[in-house]
């Protein structure tokens, strides 16, 4: 993130980085109001961003001359990587995500191939202390599985 604000002629820091990213992601047509960016981890418990945010991101990424190059980078859900534990059906084989995992939040954010519809682009973000719970899993799961049959 310090290096990112170092490219835009700032200092170096947390603040112009995130100043940066919040530019990119305006002009990404997502609203950043609700961005907020510790330290650039994306590991302090007080990072925040919005779902919706994050996955108008990804569909216009996708969009981008290199979209298919991030889509492909992206492990297929409940086949491979950190994301080989999800019990996917009708998604499996159809969906591409990034998992993220930290003490209270449980995340799943990339793309599923729908039936009908094409590829859409998704973000769950569930921050409660019942994120680790299992059931919170399976419905992550069962939301994928809607998706890529809709």
């Amino acid at each position: 993130l310090r290096a990112v604000g170092a490219r835009a002629g700032a200092a170096g820091t947390v603040a112009s980085g995130a100043a940066v990213e919040r530019e990119v992601i305006r002009q990404l047509g997502a609203r950043a109001d609700g961005l907020r960016v510790v330290d650039g981890s994306g590991l302090a418990p007080t990072d925040r961003v919005a779902p919706i945010d994050l996955a108008t991101l990804l569909a216009r990424a996708a969009l981008e001359p290199t979209g298919n190059v991030l889509y492909h980078d992206l492990p297929r859900v409940g086949i491979e990587g950190t994301v080989r534990r999800h019990d996917v059906t009708t998604a499996l084989g159809r969906s591409r995500a990034k998992s993220g995992h930290i003490e209270d939040v449980d995340a799943l954010a990339g793309y599923v191939d729908t039936h009908r519809h094409g590829r859409v682009a998704f973000a769950i973000l569930v921050n409660d202390p019942r994120a680790d719970d299992g059931l919170v899993d399976d419905g992550i799961d069962s939301t994928l599985d809607v998706l890529a049959a809709f």
